[in-house]
């Protein structure tokens, strides 16, 4: 799993250093589908999210190239309201994670939880955010790609430039291509986690 593995875990833990540049620091969220991780890439010395496919789930028909298809989909998106992919990378026991971007912040579903409904209470606010999601997801139709599950668990809001309601789009695991030419991942009557 790593230069100092424990396989009695089926993710990597704190310490654990992965393909001997991606240094373990946090375990963020566990749950029936996977995990996500803060690490740091120790060249760069720069903060980093793992994400991991749950090795319980790896069996089900479709769920690993789904996953892949994140990876591959949001690293084909240029925006600054998308979350950037950097790497696509498989542990030693075949489960594949995501390098991505590390956000501090919150989805909007936990912020709507603790504040309410910004379009309720904050007109304005309320549109601030539905014009970056917009932009992002121009960018990625631009590119293509549909996200086709967007809610506001999927929509990251953190702290950029001064700005305490900047937008980022995450979780592209149905997302669809939109060109011929390219295999659609999804498939009619499937149901994911």
């Amino acid at each position: 799993m790593s230069d100092k593995g424990d396989s009695e875990h089926a993710y990597p833990r704190p310490g654990d250093v992965l393909d001997g540049k991606y240094e373990v620091q946090k375990v963020l969220g566990e749950g029936a589908m996977g995990a996500v991780v803060r690490a740091t890439h120790k060249l760069r010395q720069a903060p980093v999210a793992l994400k991991f496919m749950s090795p319980d789930v790896m069996g089900r028909p479709g769920v690993v190239r789904r996953f892949l298809n994140e990876g591959v989909a949001a690293s084909q998106i240029n925006s600054d309201h998308v979350v950037k992919i950097y790497d696509v990378c498989e542990l030693p026991s075949g489960v594949p994670y995501l390098v991505m971007e590390y956000l501090e912040g919150e989805d909007l579903k936990e912020l709507i939880a603790r504040e309410g409904q910004p379009g309720l209470v904050d007109i304005p606010r309320a549109v601030h955010f539905t014009l970056q999601i917009l932009r992002g997801l121009q960018v990625a139709h631009r590119a293509d790609i549909v996200h086709r599950d967007m809610k506001p668990a999927n929509v990251f809001v953190v702290r950029k430039d001064g700005d305490p309601d900047f937008v980022k789009i995450v979780d592209f695991g149905i997302s669809k291509l939109r060109t011929e030419d390219k295999i659609d991942l999804t498939a009619a009557g499937s149901s994911l986690g």
